[in-house]
């Protein structure tokens, strides 16, 4: 990293509603309550398997902002930190190119709460 690295924190809003199920497989996560079903058309969150299917659109999606001139980066699940170093570009240019990249991707981004707004 480097002295004087800095780091931009995206994190992705409703991750695990970015990726679809398959028609053929939303039979699969039907739930009938009260003589309704219901059919998840997105992976949902309390799934098994969660995790592990959406680590890999995420790896996608870090691949594609790589590949957009963001190399220096780290994604934990649906939070990307992207390391900003002193001489190579200001951190409010490689904001706007990862915004813009995952506005292609269909990628929403959650809203920042500023800090003075923790509860």
């Amino acid at each position: 990293m480097g002295q004087g690295t800095g780091f931009i924190k995206i994190e992705l809003q409703d991750a695990y509603w970015i990726v679809p199920v398959h028609p053929h497989d939303m039979y699969l996560l039907a739930i009938t309550w009260q003589n309704v079903t219901y059919l998840d058309r997105a992976l949902p969150f309390g799934f098994r398997s969660a995790p592990k299917i959406f680590s890999t659109v995420a790896y996608m999606i870090a691949w594609a902002l790589h590949c957009c001139g963001l190399p220096q980066q780290i994604n934990y699940l649906h939070d990307f930190l992207l390391f900003v170093h002193p001489s190579d570009q200001n951190g409010a240019e490689m904001l706007v190119n990862a915004l813009q990249t995952l506005d292609v991707l269909g990628v929403p981004v959650a809203t920042p709460v500023p800090p003075d707004e923790f509860p």
